[in-house]
């Protein structure tokens, strides 16, 4: 019975309304029209999927000549181009007769030539590196290993791919057609990986630039090669810069080369930007502005200057024009001006970052000194633009106080010291650049006309381009007077000499330079990278004891000994999942106690124990209290053993040294007292 009414609860949703068909109107027959399918596009199982897995190498040399003391340094990089992990990461490669292994950043896996190297896993968007050191026998070989090839774990499949062999150039090259410059970085992970993807093959590189590099035109050296490679488009300058990174990375010597376009090829570089026009349907009233880039005077400018590649593949230098997609090679759109291994000064885009600080003097003021106030530059820098893309710029002050006490006099000095960090590739402190500038000093004092204050820090940025345009913008780091006082509104400025200082170590400003698009997979590493410095943050803060008041009953934790305040703090932390937006409030309301049985006082409690043994003295027990809405156990039970107290009673005890407030209620199980 339950299965004929459940079948037909079945049958009574699933009806449906249909027309008869030609078969015949028969009951409980039912026919469906026949009808067309969308049009789909299928993909090209033919197509190439990118890697998952990149695997690249470079090397300290690329010619024989310039090998140091018969001695090579290969690193092989593994970039994971997905969003998810890869697991179990493996770098093999085979050293090739005559090439003897000397040493490596990580201990190998070594079978005679066979070298293998496990780096672990890696996040998202993530590299790992290691650098093998490597001697060359006499006569010294070309070909130094026998490629390398990586070995990982996606999403429970294996990914793989291969590297070419590393090998030397013979004979000798000029050191600037392989050199590193700001427009085009050769090392530039993010270039070192394009290189890789391409396995280093010239032909592979001249088709990415030809196919997947756009024309923009604007005139000098804007983005360079990583702004050129993100955003798939340059003008003709900067796309020459990613190529001769890319040739440069690959061990190819390469220069740029320079010309004059004539109107016809710079109108067909023009039109390029534009793709084709949809049919427009209406009226264009006469006499209608209509847009016409192809003749328009600025455009054909910035694209007469046109510059190419020249990179030696084995027959000496070569022209390599790929702003043109018919483009082959030896074959040049403009008469030849000029050679050069790197961008001029002159042709590049700068940014200059400038920090003003305006101060009042009580002394000048009395004398009528300029009102008393006065401004001095404190901090200025230049960049070019190229050397900016994906690097955001940080301006703040390293703050210093001294106070002198006197029977009739006393002061108070701050000093200000500003300073500009140039972000690195990655989150290491170590990898940033600070520029520090002029320190200034605010004066608080009793002593006649002797006050001097700080009445204004601004931030100016200036963008100059190569044919002298200028752009400049201004922001407000700090001010004391006010916009409504400055704009001259009536007002007075008072200081407490005993309150903070108007700018802390904590108060920065950031500035991104956005000359191009912004690579979707750099802004991904860099939410995995905070989310990291979160998560050692979260670490930070369960290591700490803060002085609250546990508004939630707590859970009791217990380990032999507590020889490594982290073991226990990862612990909890594995169980701190933050569930709403106030969880790291009730963390850090959530007291964290660590008593031990025969010591009352976590002073005492640091010094008995010993990190060196196992277990506690005397068998003491650790507690740690953590706050049971986090830990997601609710209200605490208490303990049957009449040697433990419940969580509750824990509290209770020790809410004198802890100052936590215990619940209202709370059930102990007889016990002797500590």
């Amino acid at each position: 019975m339950q299965r004929s009414r459940t079948a037909g609860r079945i049958r009574k949703h699933s009806r449906v309304k249909s027309r008869p068909g030609p078969v015949g109107r028969e009951r409980g027959r039912h026919c469906c029209w026949p009808q067309a399918l969308e049009p789909r596009l299928m993909l090209n199982a033919d197509l190439p999927f990118p890697p998952d897995l990149v695997v690249g190498r470079t090397l300290s040399a690329y010619t024989t000549e310039s090998v140091q003391n018969n001695r090579v340094d290969i690193t092989y990089t593994v970039y994971n181009r997905q969003a998810e992990p890869v697991t179990g990461v493996l770098v093999a490669t085979t050293l090739a007769p005559g090439v003897t292994f000397v040493d490596a950043s990580i201990a190998p896996n070594q079978n005679g030539p066979e070298l293998a190297w496990s780096l672990g896993t890696l996040a998202a968007f993530d590299r790992a590196s290691v650098t093998l050191t490597v001697s060359l026998a006499d006569p010294m070989p070309l070909v130094l290993d026998g490629g390398a090839r990586a070995f990982g774990t996606l999403d429970a499949r294996r990914v793989t791919d291969d590297a070419p062999a590393a090998a030397l150039r013979a004979g000798s090259v000029p050191a600037e057609l392989l050199a590193s410059t700001p427009d085009a970085n050769i090392q530039d992970p993010y270039i070192q990986e394009q290189a890789a993807l391409l396995d280093y093959d010239p032909q592979q590189i001249i088709a990415y630039l030809q196919q997947d590099v756009g024309f923009e035109s604007y005139t000098g050296s804007l983005r360079g090669a990583r702004g050129t490679l993100w955003s798939s488009a340059g003008n003709a300058l900067d796309e020459a810069s990613l190529g001769v990174a890319l040739f440069r990375a690959a061990g190819i010597p390469a220069q740029y080369a320079s010309g004059t376009l004539s109107d016809a090829l710079a109108q067909q570089l023009i039109l390029s930007m534009f793709s084709a026009s949809f049919q427009a349907v209406g009226h264009i009233p006469a006499g209608g502005e209509v847009a016409d880039p192809a003749n328009d005077p600025r455009l054909l400018a910035d694209t007469r200057e046109h510059y190419w590649i020249q990179a030696d593949l084995g027959a000496g230098m070569q022209d390599l024009d790929t702003a043109f997609a018919a483009g082959q090679l030896g074959q040049t759109f403009a008469p030849l001006a000029g050679t050069f291994a790197e961008v001029p000064d002159a042709l590049r885009h700068k940014v200059t970052v400038r920090m003003d600080v305006e101060t009042w003097s009580q002394a000048a003021a009395a004398f009528g000194v300029g009102g008393g106030l006065s401004t001095a530059t404190v901090l200025e820098q230049t960049f070019n633009t190229a050397e900016l893309v994906g690097r955001p710029l940080t301006i703040g002050h390293f703050v210093s106080a001294a106070a002198i006490g006197a029977p009739v006099f006393a002061s108070r000095t701050t000093t200000y010291t500003p300073y500009l960090m140039l972000a690195g590739d990655s989150f290491d402190l170590h990898d940033d650049t600070i520029v520090a500038g002029t320190a200034y000093q605010e004066v608080m004092t009793n002593f006649p006309l002797g006050n001097q204050l700080v009445t204004g820090v601004f931030i100016g940025i200036m963008l100059r381009d190569p044919q002298g345009g200028v752009q400049s913008f201004e922001s407000v780091f700090a001010d004391r007077i006010g916009i409504a006082a400055r704009a001259g509104s009536t007002g007075s400025v008072t200081v407490d000499p005993q309150g903070p200082p108007l700018i802390t170590p904590l108060h920065l400003t950031t500035i991104n330079i956005l000359p191009g698009r912004q690579d979707p997979t750099w802004l991904a590493r860099m939410d995995a990278g905070l989310q990291a410095l979160r998560d050692e943050a979260a670490a930070r803060l369960l290591l700490a004891v803060p002085r609250g008041a546990a508004r939630s009953f707590s859970t009791r934790f217990r380990r032999p000994c507590w020889r490594h305040r982290a073991g226990c703090a990862s612990r909890i932390s594995s169980r701190f999942q933050m569930r709403s937006p106030t969880a790291w409030q009730k963390a850090w309301e959530c007291e964290r106690t660590s008593m031990c049985r025969g010591s009352r006082s976590p002073a005492l409690y640091q010094r008995r124990l010993r990190p060196e043994s196992s277990r506690c003295p005397k068998q003491w027990i650790c507690v740690i209290t953590a706050c049971a809405w986090l830990s997601g156990r609710g209200r605490p039970k208490p303990s049957r053993s009449p040697s433990r107290w419940c969580a509750a009673c824990w509290i209770r005890s020790l809410r004198r040294w802890s100052c936590i407030r215990a619940p209202p209620t709370c059930r102990r199980v007889p016990s002797r007292r500590w």
